[in-house]
């Protein structure tokens, strides 16, 4: 992503909610207890009120009663009606419905299935603990102005033409789009590194933003050519098949190391 700043994103719960629901939600979500018209939950962009996501929870029994009363039908067409972006979370499992036959909860999970695909998202979710998470995710998502992008891994261009634009796009925060305009902007990989820190706005990038930040640290990060030597040092020092001496603090990096990969 190449946004420059997060968003602000609050949420709120619904004071109608159980008590339980409402003192997690605050304490994990740092949500706000407001009498919401519509939806269990809402997600906001503090800058942009109209841009924002309703979410309506119910567990498999409250779904079923409400199917079978055809609340949720109605439920349904408020919610799409008040957000830009809706969604249907349904917890726990369908084994939670004690006063249902298999056909009958059958007919439920096809009219789930009917919604999700030709009206809103429905998420099934195990428990309330997961909702919070995924809560969470969905509000991180906004704040980074990801949410209905498709997450793909890094694509490297290998061609002559483009081997400056792979080298750039694996940059922290660097994607495709700003690393065009890093070409485009600097003479050479030298000039960019000297004076990117100075000039970062002609490329779109403000001093002190996240981007910012992280491309000046990735630049100026210090190598630990000290560790590297130590290790080369052991490897072309010690005769094969004899045992080797331990290098003093050696032990506790490669440690390290061994964990970041697993």
């Amino acid at each position: 992503m190449e946004d420059d700043t997060k968003k602000i994103i609050s949420i709120s719960v619904d004071s109608k909610e159980k008590p339980r629901t409402k003192q997690l939600c605050e304490m994990l979500l740092n949500a706000e207890i407001e009498n919401l018209d519509t939806g269990d939950i809402k997600l906001w962009d503090s800058e942009n009120p109209s841009d924002c996501a309703l979410f309506e929870r119910k567990t498999w029994a409250d779904a079923y009663g409400s199917w079978q009363s055809r609340r949720m039908q109605e439920q349904v067409s408020r919610l799409v009606t008040s957000a830009p972006r809706t969604y249907l979370i349904i917890e726990g499992t369908s084994k939670d419905i004690f006063t249902a036959n298999s056909s009958q909860v059958r007919s439920l999970q096809q009219f789930l299935n009917r919604m999700s695909s030709e009206v809103l998202p429905v998420v099934y979710t195990d428990s309330l603990d997961e909702t919070i998470r995924f809560i969470r995710s969905h509000a991180l998502r906004m704040s980074e102005g990801e949410v209905h992008q498709l997450i793909r891994p890094v694509t490297v261009v290998t061609s002559t033409s483009n081997k400056h634009h792979a080298l750039l796009e694996q940059i922290p925060r660097v994607g495709k789009n700003l690393a065009k305009k890093i070409y485009g902007e600097y003479g050479c990989v030298a000039d960019f590194m000297v004076n990117f820190p100075t000039t970062s706005e002609s490329v779109g990038v403000k001093p002190n933003s996240v981007t910012y930040k992280k491309i000046c640290l990735f630049l100026e990060e210090v190598w630990n050519t000290k560790v590297d030597r130590e290790i080369i040092w052991q490897a072309k020092s010690t005769p094969s098949g004899l045992d080797t001496l331990p290098v003093q603090g050696l032990e506790d990096i490669i440690s390290e190391q061994q964990t970041k990969l697993f």
